[in-house]
């Protein structure tokens, strides 16, 4: 049984508002799959589709807007930015160890990008080390040196 609830945290003083998938039992070994898209792109573009299946499969997922996109709060709206998108991944990690540990095995996070989000996905994952199980970078872009 699937659960899936819509919630607003705090990322970075922001409301982010997250779609949080998980299994209906408790179940500890659960894997969470943390996925973003492309840097313009909203949770609202079809990763809620995303969640659905990878659920399906047994994983949880957490789906998040970047603070200034859909249903996220922050000024200017659809500011692109790789530090604060990268910032907000690094809370949203933080959001899950802290919050969902007693649902899911938070010391094997799987992170799942793409585009920009894929860049996003292996510098959390380098950053996270051996906190992460496995990341898949689709149509990656990661040179931020540019900014």
């Amino acid at each position: 049984m699937q659960a899936s609830l819509e919630v607003a945290i705090q990322l970075a003083g922001i409301e982010v508002h997250v779609q949080q998938r998980l299994q209906g039992s408790t179940d500890y070994s659960v894997l969470l799959l943390l996925l973003l898209f492309l840097s313009g792109a909203q949770k609202d573009f079809g990763l809620a589709a995303y969640g659905e299946k990878f659920a399906g499969a047994g994983l949880a997922s957490f789906i998040f807007d970047y603070r200034t996109f859909g249903g996220s709060d922050g000024e200017p709206r659809h500011w692109v930015s790789p530090n604060r998108h990268l910032a907000d991944w690094q809370s949203a990690v933080d959001y899950v160890t802290s919050q969902l540990g007693d649902k899911v095995d938070t010391s094997k996070l799987l992170l799942w990008g793409s585009s920009f989000g894929g860049g996003h996905a292996i510098t959390t994952a380098a950053r996270l080390g051996d906190n992460v199980t496995a990341v898949v970078a689709q149509a990656s872009l990661s040179c931020t040196q540019l900014w």
